[in-house]
């Protein structure tokens, strides 16, 4: 599960940078809260920022369940330009939410963002997808069953734009009707060089720059993933 892995990653990562618990961490585009629940059941403090309320509505609802309301702090708001009363030691940003910023001024401002929340020496973590995942993972259809939902997927990558598109649409069967759904996900792949030039004009020094791949994948000729850890100068 890709949500344990890349949260004992995180935990490693603060370790080795001298970083204890409760921290606070935090979570710049959380969604629906995966990785920070599982980091605030193993007793860190984590801010999470989304600016989607649906799936803050199902953070919260996953915070609940968990007993764990303690430990984290969700807030609806733009990742790219959030400000927080006083800097944590370290930023984390997954799931290839860096990949969902479409244009250089956006990826600036996500960086900006990550290092105006930190203290000097404080360490940001992120995730982005290789050209390797959208060439093999984000072409043609597909579809996928559930009991009462059926999902079918169309996606394309544009090589020389280097932009990903899937469209989404579901088919949810209630006691009394049909609902149909359509949800378009659109992705940037950001090359190593632009996104080392990016950091380091935002005032970042890159400390790591390491491929990954999920652990519930078993793939030897290529990586998913780079995972980049960053200190801010």
């Amino acid at each position: 599960d890709f949500s344990i892995d890349i949260a004992d990653i995180i935990q490693q990562t603060a370790a080795q940078h001298g970083i204890t618990m409760p921290g606070p961490l935090l979570d710049l585009g959380c969604g629906t809260g995966e990785t920070a629940c599982l980091l605030a059941k193993a007793g860190w403090q984590v801010i999470g920022v989304d600016w989607a309320e649906a799936m803050l509505d199902e953070a919260r609802r996953k915070v609940a369940e968990a007993g764990i309301s303690q430990n984290i702090k969700l807030n609806v708001g733009d990742i790219r330009n959030t400000r927080l009363s006083k800097p944590v030691p370290m930023v984390y940003c997954v799931y290839d939410t860096v990949n969902h910023m479409l244009v250089a001024p956006d990826l600036e401002a996500l960086f900006a963002s990550a290092h105006r929340n930190l203290p000097p020496g404080g360490v940001f973590l992120f995730d982005v997808n290789t050209e390797a995942n959208f060439l093999k993972f984000w072409q043609g259809k597909d579809k996928d069953e559930g009991p009462n939902v059926q999902l079918s997927f169309e996606a394309s990558y544009d090589v020389e734009r280097g932009r990903a598109v899937v469209a989404i649409q579901a088919a949810e069967h209630t006691e009394s009707q049909l609902v149909m759904t359509q949800e378009l996900v659109t992705e940037q792949y950001w090359n190593d060089e632009t996104l080392r030039a990016t950091l380091t004009g935002c005032g970042f020094e890159v400390t790591g720059c390491t491929p990954f791949n999920p652990s519930t994948l078993e793939l030897e000729d290529m990586h998913l993933k780079t995972l980049w850890v960053c200190k801010k100068g």
